[in-house]
Formats: structure tokens, C-alpha cells, sequence
């Protein structure tokens, strides 16, 4: 009986080691990138393309704050089909803001501090449902705010970004979304409805190809 079950538990060990890599193969799913800073690797194998923000494709993450003033945002999570085929994208509806108001979604970068100073770049996809217009990407470089026009087309996906040269040397780095009249310069902004998607920051001069992380 005791040879029976060593035996038994032999074939146990060898079934067990011939079973392959416990990760699923990346046509099924993008590959998880680390985020504590540490080096990427993309989907088509490079190693320089990096996104420091987590959980990029949900939006009702608690990584991500919601920033308001005034106003109100709603994400409702996994809404519309995404840029990839996917359905993930969530979708974002904002109230107007004018003055001081914000209605935002927000994340801190997580990486480690930089050596030296480096250029900051926000971006997200984001498509009109019902109707075009306009809201910000905002992103925070270490010494101020800085926010870009994110214009949207109704019924089509567009990427839109704001990049600053030179950021500071500290990880206190920012991505914001929404309508942020707060701090876009006072701008008016009407209500809107739209989905995103795949938000990213980086320490490049523009964005470069998307990378997803959760």
C-alpha cells in the first residue's frame, strides 16, 4: 500500500513539473507590467515603451481619485467596446464646470523618483457618445498643473494627450481627466458624455504606443 501511494505521488510531481508556465498565453490577454518603476516589457517585445500608471483600462479602480469641485463625475465601468476590440472601455459622463469647478478623475505615477529632471506626457482615448466636444487632460510635472484640450468625436475613438519638457525630480507626478475648468485656465466646459479608455503617462516628450497595466 505504501508503494502504491510513493508511487502514485511520483507521478503526481512529474504531471505538476511538466505542466507549462502558469501564465496565459498574451493572445488571450495583454501580458501584467510591473509598476513599481522597474522596466517593461510590451506586447511586441520592446523594452523602452512604459506606462506609470496602474489599472489604465478601469477607471472605477480606487487607484483612481475622483477630483471634484462644484461638479460631479460618473464612471460606469466596462460600457462600450474599447479601441482594442475589447469591452473595457468605461464610460465617463461630467457636469459642466465654469470658474473654480472640477469634475475629474485622477492618479499619482507610480515609479521611482528620476535621476534628472524628464518630460511628463498624459494621455487617454476617449469617444463621444451622442455628441463631439471638448474636455481636458491635465497632468501635474512635479511643479505645476498644465492642461491640454482632449477634443472628442461623437461615435468615433481619438487619443488625446498634453506633454511638459521638463518635470521635476520627484515621483509627485499627476494624470487627470474630465473637465477641469479649476485648472485649464478658468475655461468653460459643458456637460459631457463620453468613453475612455487606456490612459498612460510616461517621461517622454509625446505619447508613444499604448501600454496597458493593471
Amino acid at each position: 500500500m505504501k508503494r502504491a501511494i510513493a508511487s502514485l505521488l511520483l507521478l503526481m510531481a512529474v504531471a505538476a513539473a511538466a505542466q507549462p508556465f502558469p501564465f496565459p498565453p498574451p493572445l488571450i490577454r495583454p501580458r501584467q507590467f510591473r509598476n513599481d518603476g522597474a522596466e517593461r516589457i510590451s506586447r511586441s517585445g520592446q523594452s523602452d515603451l512604459v506606462n506609470y500608471l496602474r489599472w489604465s483600462e478601469a477607471f472605477d479602480n480606487v487607484v483612481w481619485s475622483s477630483d471634484v469641485s462644484g461638479a460631479t463625475i460618473t464612471i460606469t465601468a466596462n460600457a462600450a467596446t474599447a479601441p482594442d476590440g475589447t469591452p473595457t472601455a468605461d464610460r465617463m459622463q461630467c457636469d459642466a464646470t465654469t470658474g473654480a469647478q472640477l469634475a475629474t478623475k485622477l492618479q499619482q505615477w507610480a515609479f521611482a523618483a528620476p535621476a534628472v529632471s524628464s518630460p511628463t506626457t498624459c494621455s487617454v482615448y476617449i469617444y463621444g457618445n451622442g455628441a463631439s466636444g471638448t474636455t481636458d487632460i491635465c497632468l501635474y510635472d512635479g511643479i505645476a498643473w498644465m492642461c491640454g484640450d482632449c477634443a472628442f468625436t461623437n461615435g468615433a475613438w481619438s487619443r488625446c494627450s498634453t506633454s511638459d519638457a521638463v518635470g521635476a525630480v520627484t515621483t509627485a507626478r499627476y494624470c487627470k481627466v474630465g473637465n477641469n475648468s479649476n485648472q485649464n485656465g478658468g475655461v468653460g466646459r459643458s456637460a459631457v458624455d463620453t468613453y475612455i479608455w487606456g490612459a498612460q503617462g510616461e517621461p517622454n516628450p509625446a505619447p508613444t504606443p499604448y501600454q496597458p497595466t493593471f
